[in-house]
C-alpha cells in the first residue's frame, strides 16, 4: 500500500499536557522552508544634534532594517508509530487504530517542540539573569522593570509546574493573599488553594504560564529553580511591525494544518503505519524582552550569589 497523506487524521485534536511553547513563542507560518525574516529590532539610544547651524541639513543617523534567516530544512521532528496487525482490532479497529496514533503522534512533535523552546530560553544566552537571593518579590521587580523598557505586551512568567507551586509557598507570596482576595491564612500555603490567576495578581504580572516539568526543569533537572519573565509577542502581528522577543517559524502545509500525518501499511513490518511530522524551528530576534530568575529553591533557603 502507498503512502497516504490523511486530512481526516491531520484534523483529529489531541491532548497536549499544558504546552506553553507556542504562548511564549507564537507560531509564524510559513509557505516555504527557507527564507529571510525581517523584525523589529531594538535600537540603542542616539543622541540628539544640539549644534545644527541654521540653514544647514542636520547630521544623518542611518538606520537599517533587522534581519536574520530561518531554514526548516533540517528542523524536522516526525513520529513514527506502527501497529502490528495482530493489534488492530485490539484498538477497536482501523480507523480507531490510526487515530491513536495520530494522538501520539501530534503530541510527540509538539513536545520536541516544547523542548526546542526550553533550550532557547533556560538553556540559551545574551538573557539578563539574577538569582533571586533571599527575595523573589525584589527580583521581579527588578526584572520587570527592565523588559518593560524594551518590548509592550502582557508580562508572563514562565516555568516548569513543579517550580510554580513551589514559588506559591513562598511566605512573602502567601503573605500577599490578602490583597487579592483570599485568605491570608495556614490554608493559603495548600498550593492547591492558589491558582496561576491569583499568583500572577500577588506577583504583578498578566499571567503565569506553567509547563510540563518534565520539559522545564530540562535533562537532570538543570533547571531546577529558574522561571523567566517575559513580555508576549502578539501573535498576529508580524516581527516587523513591533519589538517581540521571538516566533517559532513553522511551515503551513495548506487548509490551516501545521501537521503532516502520513498513513500505510508496511508488509515487511506486518504493520500498520502511522507518521506524524512537522517542520519548526525557534528564532530570537530580542533577548532583551526575556529576563531569567534563578535560585527559586524550596522555601527560598538557599542564598547564593554564583
Amino acid at each position: 500500500m502507498s503512502t497516504v497523506r490523511r486530512p481526516d487524521l491531520e484534523a483529529l485534536p489531541y491532548k497536549a499536557p499544558s504546552f506553553i511553547a507556542s504562548t511564549i513563542l507564537p507560531f509564524l507560518p510559513k509557505m516555504v522552508k527557507a527564507g529571510t525574516q525581517y523584525y523589529q529590532d531594538i535600537l540603542s539610544d542616539v543622541s540628539a544634534q544640539t549644534d545644527r547651524t541654521l540653514a544647514e541639513a542636520p547630521t544623518a543617523t542611518a538606520i537599517a532594517s533587522a534581519s536574520t534567516t530561518f531554514n526548516l530544512s533540517g528542523d524536522e521532528k516526525i513520529h513514527r508509530a506502527k501497529i502490528d496487525a495482530s493489534e488492530i482490532e485490539q484498538l477497536g479497529g482501523l480507523d480507531r487504530a490510526q487515530q491513536k496514533a495520530a494522538r501520539k503522534g501530534k503530541r510527540a512533535v509538539m513536545k520536541a517542540v516544547e523542548d526546542a523552546v526550553v533550550a532557547a530560553t533556560f538553556g540559551g544566552t545574551g538573557f539578563s539573569t539574577r538569582d533571586i537571593l533571599n527575595s523573589f518579590d525584589n527580583a521581579i521587580k527588578i526584572a520587570k522593570e527592565q523588559i518593560q523598557d524594551y518590548a509592550d505586551g502582557r508580562v508572563a512568567i514562565f516555568g516548569a509546574r513543579r517550580i510554580v507551586d513551589r514559588l506559591k509557598r513562598y511566605s512573602e507570596i502567601t503573605a500577599k493573599m490578602i490583597y487579592t482576595g483570599m485568605v491570608n491564612s495556614d490554608q493559603a500555603r495548600d498550593v492547591r488553594n492558589i491558582s496561576d490567576d491569583i499568583l500572577a495578581g500577588a506577583i504583578g504580572v498578566d499571567i503565569v504560564l506553567a509547563g510540563p516539568s518534565t520539559e522545564w526543569l530540562g535533562a537532570a533537572s538543570a533547571y531546577d529553580g529558574y522561571l523567566g519573565l517575559c513580555i508576549l509577542p502578539d501573535g498576529n502581528v508580524e516581527p516587523d511591525e513591533e519589538i517581540q522577543l521571538g516566533r517559532i517559524p513553522i511551515l503551513d502545509l495548506g487548509n490551516g494544518q501545521n501537521m503532516m500525518v502520513e498513513s500505510f501499511f508496511s508488509d515487511d513490518l506486518k504493520s500498520e503505519v502511522v507518521d506524524t511530522s512537522l517542520w519548526a524551528e525557534v528564532l530570537m530576534f530580542n533577548r532583551e524582552a526575556c529576563y531569567i530568575l534563578k535560585g527559586v529553591d524550596e522555601s527560598n533557603t538557599v542564598t547564593t550569589t554564583a
